[in-house]
């Protein structure tokens, strides 16, 4: 899968996933709001007079699309320039360390732990767009890379002169790299529509969220 369709799809499963988080979280304020009234917990006309403990934070109080349009390449980001031009002939490969789930791991983990302490999700949306990128590629059909260092030390090899070439191919003639590609525009030209019509442009820019 190329740029738009990983851009596309991840900025997709994130709308989804915060528009979840935020109807579980209206769904449970308004039971507790309810629970206040038949307990007998309102106060002179003041409902939640209990401190609100939420089980679901909105993820749309820290999603920042911004980061998740990075996220969402950073496996590439790391790997092609390290793998394909830096250390060319080390590796000789666009998918090495950022496209493991060891990656994912780690940076999962530490986001977990920025998050509790300083509530800080960037770290979570760099973790989540890396897995989405991992799946997008299908990388389970190179486990020498996904489960690094399970199957091995190294990382597999392949000829950079025709790679070019090879992303040209696949992007005219195999459906399950074009039609992701399609969808992601798609989805992209969507979250467009909603920004511009909410007149939400700069609001967009200056915080990176699109709701």
């Amino acid at each position: 899968m190329f740029i738009f369709g990983h851009i596309g799809i991840t900025i997709g499963v994130g709308m989804l996933i915060e528009a979840i988080t935020n109807h579980q979280h209206t769904k449970e304020r308004i039971q507790q709001s309810e629970s206040d009234y038949s307990t007998g917990q309102v106060v002179k006309g003041v409902t939640n007079s209990r401190v609100y403990k939420p089980n679901i934070i909105p993820v749309g109080k820290w999603l920042d699309y911004r980061l998740l349009v990075l996220a969402s390449m950073l496996p590439d980001i790391i790997d092609k320039p390290m793998g394909q031009v830096f250390l060319k002939d080390t590796f000789n490969y666009g998918r090495i360390y950022g496209h493991t789930l060891v990656f994912v791991l780690i940076t999962g983990i530490l986001g977990m732990w920025v998050f509790k302490k300083w509530g800080k999700g960037w770290l979570l949306i760099m973790a989540f767009g890396s897995f989405m990128h991992d799946m997008e590629d299908q990388s389970w059909r190179w486990p020498q890379v996904l489960l690094w260092p399970l199957k091995g030390w190294g990382f597999p090899k392949e000829d950079l002169n025709a790679w070019l070439s090879g992303v040209y191919r696949a992007i005219v003639t195999e459906p399950d790299v074009f039609i992701p590609e399609l969808v992601g525009i798609v989805i992209l030209a969507l979250a467009a529509i909603r920004v511009f019509r909410n007149r939400r442009f700069q609001y967009a820019l200056k915080t990176g969220h699109i709701n």
